[in-house]
């Protein structure tokens, strides 16, 4: 279980977003439940696959 600010700007939950992404959770249920476009969730599911700190 993961507790966090719930606030769309927080790094931490961008990360939990890019965790389920590439967990391979359905992107359209993600965007259900999130509000984002699937193209930035798994933008952000990319960024934690890079090596680049970035």
């Amino acid at each position: 279980m993961e507790r966090l600010d719930a606030a769309p700007g927080q790094f931490a939950y961008k990360m939990l977003v890019g965790r389920l992404v590439n967990a391979d959770i359905a992107l359209d249920k993600l965007k259900r439940k999130f509000k984002h476009d699937p193209r930035t969730m798994k933008r952000w599911a990319d960024a934690l696959k890079s090596n680049d700190p970035d």
